[in-house]
């Protein structure tokens, strides 16, 4: 299996501004429905190369580009917060259909057209506990459609998702489409990552890909049992052990196209990667950490978990600095190419999956075809 991703398309701003533009037509995760459960709650997201505002209407879920039309502020800004939709320039305020719903000083302009002064929408829909967006279209795919059989999955990992332990964002100098493929195999864990990763699986684990409808891809590892080295390590895996998220030695990775991962390792964490590319060479990766739900957990138990879960949080920010760095040396060395072509090995072909599934999905849309 060689590469099939031109070179070009990790380092030339022509092409990463095309690439963008195609991208936009997907469903892209946005936030968790525990994030707007209020009304007028709202949270700002970076989707490729947009600022994207959802907001709590009533229940009813709206999203728009971060843009007001009289002159063009941004409305929001900071992640999140509570509060009605209104632009701090003017104070031109809006509904959830992105129309305007108060204009002070409306007597000062001529030929006032509300219509056409409505908010860029996005469309919303929701799977689970997931809040997926993109840009309005009349007779796009659906998100049950788009998602496939994925739905179920993220149905269940939204009932198993308990307390967020962690969050933490990264700065990559690093193509986005190298971020995502690193994280698709485990043929570096023993180079890159010998006492973070490499010293959890102990041995090479065997790779089974997820029958998952394309452009998405994963896999599932069969780990090593766990070994735990003191007590209190053995009693947090008995906690664990009443999780109800997966196979407890198992490491789950789901690739959602484009710009999404979800991880889960073992029973004790749940994992949510939002990629955001800001140039050819730098991509910003925001995780959100979650603890499992368990069934009739105890005070004691429930304290305990909250320590060990800053031991997790430690490791998973140090496994992320170490991905980083790697990835910022596989973009240098990118930069010295433009025609060669690579080779994957057998634990390597979910990369030679992603891969495949980009270029089909950018030769099925005309602003990506040049890619």
């Amino acid at each position: 299996m060689h590469n099939l991703i031109p070179m070009r398309a990790y380092v030339d701003a022509g092409l990463h501004e095309r690439e963008l533009a195609t991208l936009h037509s997907a469903w892209h995760y946005a936030a968790l429905r525990r994030d707007l459960m209020a009304n007028r709650d709202w949270v700002l997201v970076n989707l490729a190369d947009r600022e994207v505002v959802i907001q709590n209407f009533d229940g009813h879920l709206s999203a728009f580009t971060n843009t007001c039309p009289h002159r063009f502020n941004a409305i929001r800004s900071g992640d999140c917060g509570n509060g009605p939709l209104i632009c701090p320039y003017h104070r031109w305020s809006f509904g959830h259909d992105g129309a305007p719903t108060g204009i002070p000083f409306r007597d000062s302009f001529r030929d006032l057209d509300c219509e056409k002064l409505k908010l860029d929408c996005w469309d919303v829909d929701t799977c689970g506990e997931f809040v997926f967006v993109r840009p309005h279209a009349e007779n796009g795919v659906t998100l049950p459609t788009w998602l496939g059989a994925l739905s179920p999955r993220l149905k269940t990992l939204s009932e198993a998702m308990d307390k967020e332990y962690g969050r933490f964002r990264l700065d990559v100098r690093a193509n986005w489409k190298l971020v995502v493929q690193n994280t698709l195999e485990f043929d570096h864990v023993y180079s890159v990552h010998p006492e973070t990763f490499g010293a959890v699986v102990a041995r090479r684990p065997s790779l089974a890909e997820i029958d998952m409808p394309m452009p998405h891809v994963g896999y599932r590892a069969n780990l090593s049992p766990p070994e735990p080295a003191r007590a209190i390590h053995k009693r947090v895996a008995a906690v664990f052990e009443r999780a109800v998220v997966g196979n407890s030695c198992e490491h789950e990775h789901l690739s959602l196209f484009p710009l999404t991962a979800i991880g889960i390792h073992r029973r004790e964490s749940i994992a949510i990667l939002r990629y955001v590319p800001t140039s050819p060479s730098h991509t910003i990766i925001d995780t959100r950490l979650f603890l499992p739900r368990i069934a009739d957990i105890t005070e004691t138990e429930s304290a305990m978990l909250a320590a060990y879960s800053e031991v997790m949080l430690g490791f998973a920010r140090r496994l992320g600095e170490e991905d980083r760095d790697i990835c910022e040396s596989v973009q240098r060395g990118v930069a010295n190419l433009t025609g060669h072509r690579g080779i994957f090995g057998h634990g390597e072909r979910i990369v030679w999956a992603f891969q495949r599934a980009y270029c089909d999905y950018m030769k099925c849309h005309s602003q990506g075809r040049d890619l």
